[in-house]
């Protein structure tokens, strides 16, 4: 099919549901930025689904730049209000601050596995229950004497 052109600029009309979709991508950009990037309430105050949304975030990379500015923008704020608390000295936004940024202060898991020896003999008790439990299902269980 082909594509219809304007002859006064020579550029490709576009249809009515393209443009009302480049009309919708523009709002929900707006309504990203008002809702602080949540996705399910900016779609639906325009009325699209999730879906839709996230359809054109794959196929459109325009659109895809524009929605990471819009992402962009809104750690920029955040980070600066939790700045802000920190220069006012909340404790509780200092603390979560240097979990969060500082090596030093990153929640770490610490795992125990003993020596290789203890590990060693786990595994070989395992793999004797396993085998004892194989045969023991192989074995035909006792036939109960029932007396009422």
């Amino acid at each position: 099919m082909e594509q219809e052109k304007c002859n006064k600029c020579n550029t490709i009309k576009k249809g009515k549901i393209e443009l009302r979709i480049i009309k919708n991508k523009e709002k929900i950009l707006d309504e990203l930025e008002k809702n602080m990037g949540i996705v399910r309430n900016a779609c639906k105050k325009v009325g699209i689904s999730p879906k839709t949304y996230y359809l054109w975030l794959q196929e459109d990379e325009e659109f895809a730049k524009k929605v990471d500015v819009v992402e962009w923008a809104q750690r920029y704020y955040v980070e600066g209000k939790l700045l802000g608390k920190i220069a006012n000295d909340d404790t509780a936004s200092i603390i979560f601050y240097l979990k969060c940024r500082h090596p030093n202060y990153k929640v770490k898991s610490e795992i125990d596995t003993g020596n290789s020896a203890d590990m060693e003999q786990m595994r070989k008790d395992f793999s004797d229950l396993i085998n004892q439990l194989k045969q023991d299902n192989n074995a035909k269980p006792p036939i109960a004497n029932h007396t009422d």
